[in-house]
């Protein structure tokens, strides 16, 4: 077997790991455990890859885990100069070009019948896929084509 087939192997491995992961502790959405989770992803898709490129790895990866806290300080920062969330603003930009409707209000009202129907579920799989999608793809996109991101 070729170390890139050993690889590919540990690659489907780890994604099995963490389908068992999430279906019992739930999706990881706090910043710390998603970087644990990508983290591995980019250790276990460099397994068997030259030296020069595990140090490029590692400091790709510590970029990518300072944005992704550097992001997650803005907000406190924000609290910090006295920005509040903004929750109106997004709100009012719906309203404005619903012409006056709000979407959200308007989706509750029409498809919330007290029990959950087969779109409430299709409807919470895609809404998760946020947070977990944008990640995997850039991982293997990393992973695989890292020469054409620069």
């Amino acid at each position: 077997m070729t170390i890139k087939n050993v690889r590919l192997v540990l690659l489907v491995a780890y994604g099995a790991l963490f389908a068992w992961s999430f279906s019992a502790n739930g999706l990881p959405v706090a910043r710390l455990a998603v970087l644990g989770w990508v983290g591995g992803a980019f250790l276990v898709g460099n397994i068997g890859k030259p030296f020069a490129k595990q140090r490029q790895m590692v400091v790709d990866l510590v970029f990518y885990a300072g944005m992704w806290l550097a992001y997650d300080y803005s907000r406190g920062i924000a609290d910090t100069f006295g920005f509040p969330l903004q929750v109106e603003a997004p709100r009012n930009i719906d309203r404005a070009m619903f012409f006056g409707t709000d979407p959200n209000a308007w989706m509750q009202h029409h498809f919330l019948e007290g029990a959950v129907r087969w779109y409430d579920v299709l409807g919470s799989l895609v809404y998760f896929t946020h947070f977990f999608v944008p990640v995997a793809t850039s991982v293997y996109l990393w992973i695989r084509y890292r020469d054409q991101w620069l």
